[in-house]
């Protein structure tokens, strides 16, 4: 296969953002599982990880026009030289909020280009097995997507559970092949960086339309990574999911408008919003990109949507939720991202977007959705019980207004709402997350 190793168009954006925006766009998840999980029986199923997904022992590298991923080896091959260290930290468990305090300090540690690895989990572990213990793992987003990120878990608690059986399966696992980039294995449409001009010029909403202003400026060496997590219940869930089968529209529509309702609160008739969203590429390439494979196959699509008083909750959503289908179908006859491109061109998109929006004092993007949809775990793994499960992003870098990662998991919907501060307050942000909440209780409400 052409490019093995070489990052693609999404990947390469992410590495950049990383590396000038101070840890921006970090990918981490929060496992809260039940069980005697022990640090020993988390480092030896880290290390079947690092054997089986070849990403997980992988560096960055760079040549004139792209980066590239360079995979230590591993000991099941005829490569000669060992893999890296697992990138376990093990502390000792305080009280029930402290995975979210090691988060914010996490939050600001970036990768080093010398590291050999570009992830690391943090295993907050208590002797009393009545506690829930908590997985912290932080990502390169060059290196997962959601998807990536919800077969770590299943991975991990899988191997877990085999190793407290007493298997050695450690020994026996197989790696999985490298795949190429992205846009190389999506159907073969020309593009090039004019096409990426035109793009945003031709879809993207005007600037001055955006009422996502900055609350307080900073410059970024003064801006702090922010999260709030918090659930919707099973029974709120069942109700919401009925209602848009018979409203004839999309949860993911649903949850999109009760964010975009609850961040802006100077709803006019007929005013127009921008904001973002992920689309999956996994299920447009060719071959299809199945969930067993770590990978960055995502691209963030910003969209511009209008507002209208006279229309009620559920019309909005429907005329939402088409729109969305044609801003996707609009992106795959484009190509999603072009094929060729030029790291240094990407450097100076990005640089220039953000300049722009410190200068103008916005957040040029919006607010975003990532919605993983209904994860894929099991409810138990051998004797360990996962009980809850968060995803989220770095934000410093004044993108988005506020990023929100959902994921349903037992019937919940468990949320993590990223922002920054002081571009964004913890009031407003809890407000919108409280105000997410009612929004979606009232429009499962019956008629």
């Amino acid at each position: 296969m052409p490019d093995i190793g070489r990052l693609g168009f999404w990947p390469t954006i992410c590495k950049i953002y990383h590396d000038k925006y101070r840890c921006s766009g970090m990918v981490f998840q929060v496992l809260r599982v039940e069980g005697p999980l022990t640090p020993g029986m988390v480092r030896k199923g880290l290390s079947w990880l690092q054997r089986r997904h070849p990403l997980l022992r992988a560096h960055l590298a760079d040549d004139d026009r792209y980066y590239r991923f360079q995979i230590a080896p591993d000991k099941n091959g005829e490569v000669d030289g060992e893999i890296p260290e697992v990138p376990l930290r093990v502390v000792n468990r305080v009280d029930d909020s402290q995975w979210k305090t090691i988060i914010e300090d996490e939050s600001s540690r970036d990768f080093d280009p010398a590291s050999q690895v570009l992830w690391r989990t943090i295993f907050i572990h208590s002797e009393d097995d009545r506690h829930c213990k908590e997985l912290i793992t932080f990502f390169h987003h060059c290196l997962v997507d959601g998807v990536s990120t919800t077969r770590f878990v299943h991975d991990l608690l899988s191997s877990c559970s085999r190793i407290a059986t007493g298997s050695n399966h450690v020994q026996d696992v197989v790696s999985l092949p490298l795949l190429p980039p992205a846009e190389r294995m999506l159907p073969e449409i020309s593009s090039s960086r004019k096409f990426i001009r035109q793009d945003r010029q031709k879809d993207s909403p005007e600037r001055r339309q955006a009422p996502w202003d900055f609350e307080l400026y900073e410059p970024l060496h003064e801006r702090k990574a922010r999260s709030l997590y918090f659930q919707i219940n099973e029974d709120i869930m069942i109700r919401l999911k009925d209602r848009c089968k018979r409203e004839k529209t999309t949860l993911n529509s649903a949850l999109l408008l009760a964010l975009l309702l609850s961040a802006f609160k100077k709803v006019e008739s007929e005013h127009q919003v921008c904001f973002s969203f992920a689309i999956d590429l996994r299920t447009y390439c060719e071959p299809k990109i199945t969930s067993e494979h770590f990978g960055c196959y995502i691209m963030m699509v910003q969209a511009g949507l209008t507002f209208s008083k006279k229309l009620s909750f559920w019309d909005l959503a429907r005329n939402w939720s088409k729109e969305l289908i044609k801003r996707v179908i609009v992106s795959r006859k484009q190509g999603f991202m072009p094929k060729e491109f030029h790291k240094s061109f990407l450097t100076s998109l990005v640089e220039g977007n953000l300049s722009e929006s410190d200068e103008q004092r916005h957040f040029p993007w919006g607010p975003a959705l990532s919605d993983l949809g209904d994860l894929p775990l099991l409810e138990e793994y051998g004797p360990y019980r996962p009980r809850e499960i968060f995803h989220g992003t770095v934000q410093v870098s004044g993108l988005y207004y506020v990023f929100l990662g959902v994921a349903t998991y037992r019937g919940k919907l468990f949320c993590t709402l990223s922002y920054t501060e002081p571009l964004l307050s913890r009031e407003t942000a809890t407000s919108i997350a409280e105000s997410f909440v009612s929004q979606l209780e009232t429009a499962c409400k019956p008629h």
